[in-house]
């Protein structure tokens, strides 16, 4: 054994946490992976670093949380069959037309282009479909 890996091996043993002492902190440092390190490491931060601003909270009308939109949505997807009806220019591709799977209750005129939220207005659309819809969202 040479001089560096003898004192590797004394310095690493140094660092064994004893049996009797219980997991967690200790008193000289945090325990990781057995071994009790001093301190915490410093978080690496280069020059000029700044933390991320914080995301602004996305519009979402609270119409939609409501129990005559759910009322709404539940009579549509009832109308439909519980499954897409696809697009007018692009019919539905998923199998079975999404049945059995997630539906997504659509305005074919948008609320915010004042379309109306009665039933004759909604259509019950798959993930795919509605992607397709809106495909510049998200």
């Amino acid at each position: 054994m040479t001089a560096r890996q003898l004192t590797c091996t004394i310095q690493y043993e140094a660092l064994i946490v004893p049996a009797s002492q219980p997991a967690g902190e200790t008193q000289a440092g945090f325990l990781l992976f057995g071994f009790v390190m001093p301190q915490r490491p410093d978080t690496f931060r280069p020059p000029g670093w700044k933390p991320a601003p914080a995301k602004q909270p996305q519009a979402h009308d609270p119409f939609y949380g409501s129990a005559i939109w759910k009322a709404l949505r539940s009579k549509a997807k009832q109308r439909d069959g519980f499954q897409c009806v696809g697009l007018p220019d692009r019919p539905c591709r998923t199998p079975n037309n999404g049945r059995g799977g997630r539906l997504i209750v659509d305005h074919i005129d948008p609320r915010r282009e004042g379309g109306s939220d009665e039933l004759s207005n909604l259509r019950t659309l798959c993930p795919a479909c509605d992607n397709r819809r809106h495909g510049r969202r998200g």
